[in-house]
């Protein structure tokens, strides 16, 4: 297989308080991808990225401050959802420039690429929509926040993407979580390509009794992190973000570090440093 990296365009939404991670996640994935981004930010973070040559920044977040979804107010809640309503900008600018919108969240990051049969499928014109389960196996956390994480998905059809817009900007009216429960509604009406659990690996399908068991799938294999017999795409936990609440995620972030400190793969003792480097500014 060859080393050329495989060229791909990410969507992601970024503002001075998710700055260092973002830049953990746009490390990482170039580091496997010949990368283009298209952001929605605030001033601060377009100020910062305006000029980079493969950045499209999207000034469209314009809240005084961000929103705290899990502890914070009606207030929070309200601004932690106009920020997370900018994907829909982001993506919709993504799909005219380049046929798809690819997004992250930006407490996610690489450790392998992906895969040829990935991109296969973005470019297969009959494929308009590819979602993450969250895989969680808690059916009352499924019931309430949706059965698809919104932190990774790829979409191809402006007409879809507007449906999932209006049914998110109704969400509190129908007592629907945030975007992400609106998803599985839209899914429901086309076909959909499900990605594998070894694509967006989150802290929340390792958290409880039935699945925590799981980390013992998780392991240095051939000098690659994977899950069971396949080689992890990308995790989604937070690594250098000030939360006001707990970090949930804390035990699946030391367990990261663990594997990416003690292998001997360049690309991981790379990335380890440049943690490191980030953690330790202001």
């Amino acid at each position: 297989m060859s080393d050329k990296k495989r060229e791909i365009a990410f969507c992601t939404t970024v503002t001075e308080s998710y700055y260092k991670e973002f830049l953990l996640l746009k490390y990482s994935a170039e580091q496997y991808h010949k990368c283009r981004w298209v952001i929605s930010c605030d001033k601060g973070i377009y100020d910062k990225i305006k000029y980079d040559v493969n950045v499209d920044a999207l000034f469209n977040i314009h809240i005084q401050r961000e929103g705290d979804h899990v502890t914070g107010t009606d207030e929070d809640a309200k601004n932690f959802n106009d920020t997370t309503f900018t994907k829909f900008e982001s993506c919709r600018f993504s799909i005219e420039k380049y046929g798809y919108a690819i997004f992250l969240d930006s407490d996610t990051f690489f450790v392998n690429p992906l895969e040829e049969k990935f991109f296969r499928m973005v470019e297969n014109s009959d494929i308009r929509l590819m979602a993450s389960p969250h895989y969680s196996d808690n059916a009352l956390s499924i019931a309430d926040a949706g059965y698809y994480n919104s932190g990774m998905f790829v979409i191809k059809c402006e007409e879809i993407l507007d449906r999932w817009q209006v049914l998110s900007f109704f969400q509190k009216d129908l007592n629907l979580y945030f975007e992400q429960k609106p998803l599985e509604f839209i899914v429901r009406e086309h076909f959909v390509v499900d990605l594998p659990f070894n694509y967006n690996l989150g802290w929340w399908r390792f958290d409880g009794d039935m699945v925590y068991d799981r980390l013992k799938y998780l392991k240095l294999r051939e000098n690659k992190i994977y899950i069971g017999d396949y080689p992890v795409v990308n995790f989604h936990v937070h690594m250098l973000k000030e939360l006001k609440y707990g970090n949930m995620g804390d035990f699946f972030k030391i367990i990261i570090l663990n594997l990416l400190e003690k292998s001997k793969n360049s690309k991981y003792t790379d990335l380890f440093e440049y943690y490191t480097t980030l953690e330790g500014e202001p």
